[in-house]
């Protein structure tokens, strides 16, 4: 097994096109990739100045955020879809806690937002 093509997140399915919205707290686009992107797809990592967290969303098909841009809870970010190392349409969340460990997102207090995407 290569070890840069584990999935270190998880998995949601929901239907190509979904919208993805900015979740609370989570202001700045800290890293917008683009293409394959490490396997990543059309991705964006997104950081919590007030705690250190950050959350990686991968895998959209469109990206409606600018690099390095401020965002409000609620803002339209993009479409998921299947870019990257995908087999089918789905989102991928990657969560970091405030030490940049990677963690489980839902046993951290942002698990319960996820309710919010369209099934």
């Amino acid at each position: 097994v290569n070890p840069q093509m584990i999935n270190t997140g998880i998995d949601i399915g929901v239907p190509q096109g979904t919208k993805l919205f900015a979740p609370p707290g989570f202001e700045r686009i800290l890293e917008q990739g683009q293409g394959w992107n490490r396997g990543y797809g059309n991705s964006l990592l997104l950081g919590n100045p007030a705690t250190n967290e950050q959350i990686r969303f991968s895998h959209l098909s469109n990206i409606f955020t600018q690099p390095q841009e401020t965002l409000t809870a609620g803002q339209p970010l993009g479409l998921t879809g299947a870019t990257g190392r995908a087999t089918g349409p789905h989102l991928d969340v990657e969560y970091y806690n405030a030490q940049r460990r990677l963690a489980d997102i839902m046993s951290s207090p942002y698990g319960s937002l996820f309710g919010y995407l369209p099934r």
